[in-house]
C-alpha cells in the first residue's frame, strides 16, 4: 500500500511541474496547472534553457480532452530567441471548459530527446458566456425552523431543479434552505463556491451538500483534485460540518452556518451556487442552471444575499 501511495505521489508530481525528462529545459510561468484562462485564445509565458535547445526551436502541441477523448487544436513550430519568450497558440475554439474536460499543453525540443506537457487549465470567459440569472436570498432574522417554514414558504421565490424546488433566506448566523421535494429517489446537490470565483475546476474550499430523498438523509462533501497521465480525477472527501436538516410540513429546512462555508455575511454579498439531481447511480438528471455542471464552478449560478 505505502509502494502505491509513493507511486501515485510522484506522478501527480510530474503533473504538476511537468512530464518531461528535462523539464528544466522548458518552464511555464504561465498559465499553470489547474489556472482558469478568461480568453479562449491562449497565450504561453514560458522561461527556456537556450543552451539545451540545439537547433533553437520547440514544437508546442495543444490538445483538448473532451469526454475522455485527446483531440489535437493546434501545432506550431517556435524560435528560440530569448530566455523568456510568449507564444501565441492561436484560439482554442470554447469559451467554457473545466472539470473533467481541460487542455493540455505538449512540447518537444527539435534534434533532441527532451520533451514535456502542462495540464489540466481549462477556459471560462465571462465575457463570452451567456449570462445566468441569480438566485436571491431572502432576509430573515434568524434561521428558518419547523415553526416559521411554513409561513416564510407562501411568499418565496422558488427555483425549480427537476422534481425539487428550492427557496433561500439568510440570517447573519445561517443560510437555509427551504427544499419542497417530490417522490422520486433522486440525490439533491447544493454546490457553494464562497470565493465566487468562477473557476474551471472545483476545488478544495468549494461545499457540497447531499440530500439523498430515498434515504432521507444528509451529507456534506468536498472535492480534491488529481492529474494523472490523460486524465483528472475529483476524489470525494467527507466535509465535517454542522450543517443540519429540520423537517416542516412536508418540506426540509437545511441550515448551513456560514462559517461552514467559509464567509462573512452581509447586505448585497455574492457567492458562486449550483444545485444538481442525480440518480441512484450518481447520474446527472438536471441542474440549475439548465447546463451548469457539478465539476465547473464556472457553469454555476450565483446566490445574492439581499437587504
Amino acid at each position: 500500500m505505502k509502494k502505491l501511495q509513493v507511486g501515485l505521489m510522484g506522478v501527480v508530481c510530474a503533473a504538476w511541474f511537468a512530464t518531461s525528462s528535462g523539464a528544466d529545459i522548458v518552464t511555464f510561468n504561465s498559465p499553470g496547472q489547474w489556472t482558469t484562462e478568461r480568453s479562449d485564445n491562449l497565450v504561453l509565458k514560458a522561461q527556456l534553457d537556450t543552451a539545451k535547445i540545439p537547433k533553437k526551436q520547440i514544437s508546442v502541441s495543444l490538445y483538448k480532452i473532451e469526454a475522455g477523448k485527446k483531440k489535437l487544436v493546434a501545432t506550431k513550430p517556435f524560435k528560440v530567441t530569448d530566455y523568456s519568450q510568449e507564444f501565441n497558440l492561436g484560439t482554442v475554439g470554447t469559451n467554457l471548459l473545466g472539470g473533467k474536460d481541460y487542455l493540455k499543453i505538449e512540447w518537444s525540443i527539435m534534434g533532441a530527446k527532451d520533451k514535456g506537457s502542462l495540464f489540466p487549465v481549462g477556459i471560462v470567459n465571462l465575457d463570452k458566456l451567456p449570462p445566468v440569472a441569480a438566485v436571491h436570498a431572502s432576509k430573515v432574522q434568524a434561521p428558518l425552523d419547523a415553526g416559521s417554514a411554513a409561513s416564510f414558504a407562501a411568499s418565496a421565490k422558488f427555483v425549480s431543479v427537476k422534481d425539487c424546488d428550492i427557496a433561500l433566506f439568510w440570517s447573519s448566523s445561517a443560510l437555509s434552505v427551504l427544499v419542497k421535494k417530490g417522490q422520486s429517489k433522486n440525490t439533491l446537490k447544493l454546490a457553494f463556491d464562497g470565493k465566487n470565483g468562477k473557476n474551471a475546476f472545483i476545488s478544495y474550499p468549494d461545499r457540497v451538500v447531499e440530500l439523498n430523498m430515498t434515504k432521507d438523509s444528509l451529507s456534506t462533501v468536498l472535492y480534491e483534485r488529481v492529474a494523472l497521465s490523460d486524465s483528472v480525477n475529483f476524489p470525494v472527501k467527507d466535509w465535517k460540518s454542522e450543517v443540519k436538516k429540520t423537517a416542516a410540513n412536508g418540506m426540509t429546512i437545511i441550515t448551513i452556518p456560514w462559517y461552514d462555508i467559509g464567509l462573512v455575511a452581509q447586505d448585497g454579498r455574492v457567492l458562486g451556487f449550483g444545485a444538481f439531481v442525480t440518480d441512484e447511480k450518481s447520474a446527472p438528471v438536471a441542474a440549475y442552471p439548465a447546463s451548469a455542471k457539478l465539476l465547473l464552478p464556472g457553469s454555476w449560478s450565483s446566490i445574492v444575499l439581499d437587504k
